[in-house]
């Protein structure tokens, strides 16, 4: 799971940066704009986790009645449950993604303004 946000994380501060690039839009609204783009982006990637996850659970399934009988039970079968029941992470990111989103879009904005200070002092030496 924390390879996911992880994953997510750096997507969402390399979209930050490439627009802050290239938008034309006013500061003020870009910070809007990337906080909803990050929350998607780490939103979509958990839930791609998700279905990942049921996925393999259902693939102990074997004969598609939703329900897990004798024979279809094993030691990876119920490490498969585990992953999929045990994990209130992927409940919670609804709002934990939000408050994440927020802080990767202040990161982004902080980088943007040093980097634009930076290249700014390069420029007058």
């Amino acid at each position: 799971m924390s390879l996911i946000l992880l994953i997510t994380n750096v997507l969402s501060i390399g979209f930050g940066l490439y627009y802050l690039k290239t938008s034309k839009i006013k500061f003020r609204y870009s910070f809007f704009i990337i906080i909803f783009i990050s929350y998607l982006i780490i939103i979509a990637g958990v839930n791609i986790y998700d279905i990942y996850l049921t996925m393999n659970l259902n693939s102990f399934d074997i004969n598609g009645d939703g329900m897990f009988t004798g024979s279809e039970v094993s030691i990876q079968q119920e490490k498969a449950l585990n992953l999929v029941v045990n994990d209130s992470g992927r409940n919670m990111i609804y709002f934990t993604g939000l408050v994440n989103a927020i802080l990767i879009t202040l990161l982004v904005l902080l980088m943007h303004v040093i980097s634009n200070y930076i290249f700014r002092f390069l420029r007058k030496v």
